[in-house]
Formats: structure tokens, C-alpha cells, sequence
């Protein structure tokens, strides 16, 4: 399988804010897309599990790690009780345009409800 590129970015959804919380992370992967949004999950799991304040929330709620939905070339992985980790395919009209330094205000409104339609499915 050929390599495809994807972002992944953590997204604040507590209160209906649906905010980018980090960096966009570019990375390659020739894996189908589920697999590489099971390893967007352990990796953060893994990342989550070194924090100490984390380790025993993470205990107790492991639940909140999970590959929540596929839409779209865009999966969304959950990241605790009020943000998620969208990972991005190069297939999809998001790919490369949700970095928080860079996104235009009118991107930046068409994602919220992107995020807000997701949310509603999840």
C-alpha cells in the first residue's frame, strides 16, 4: 500500500467550543486508515500514561481513548471527557488546514460546524 500523508490536532469540545487545543502532528503511514487511528490511539495513550497527573484517570477511564468515527477521511479518536484527537486523511478538504497559527476565520467557522456535526453523531 502506497504511504498517505495525515494531521492529527487535539480539539477542545467542553462547553460547545470546539476549539484547536495543539499543533497540527503531520505524519506518513501505508497502513489502512483504521489502523492508523488505532495508533494515533495508543500513541497518546501511551504519551497520557506517562503524566503523572493522568495515570490514574487513565485507570479509570480508559473508555475515553477510543476511535470514536470514521466519516469522511477524518476519524476521530477520544482524547478524556472533553476533547478529541482528529486525524486527518490527505483525502479529505481539511487535510492541511487546521493548524490554530495559520486556519482563516471563515475555515475556522466552517470547522466548528464540522466539529458540532461530528460531535452530534458521535
Amino acid at each position: 500500500m502506497k504511504n498517505k500523508k495525515y494531521n492529527s490536532v487535539q480539539v477542545y469540545t467542553e462547553y460547545n467550543e470546539n476549539s484547536l487545543n495543539s499543533k497540527v502532528r503531520e505524519f506518513e503511514s501505508d497502513k489502512t486508515f483504521n489502523d492508523v487511528l488505532n495508533d494515533v490511539r495508543s500513541y497518546e495513550v501511551d504519551l497520557v500514561s506517562k503524566d503523572e497527573d493522568w495515570k490514574d484517570y487513565l485507570k479509570d477511564n480508559e473508555e475515553f481513548f477510543d476511535v470514536c468515527l470514521v466519516k469522511e477521511n477524518v476519524g476521530v479518536v477520544g482524547y478524556g471527557e472533553d476533547s478529541i484527537i482528529l486525524v486527518v486523511s490527505e483525502d479529505s478538504e481539511w487535510f492541511g488546514k487546521l493548524d490554530q497559527d495559520v486556519i482563516s476565520e471563515e475555515d475556522y467557522e466552517k470547522f466548528v460546524t464540522y466539529i458540532e456535526d461530528l460531535m452530534y453523531e458521535l
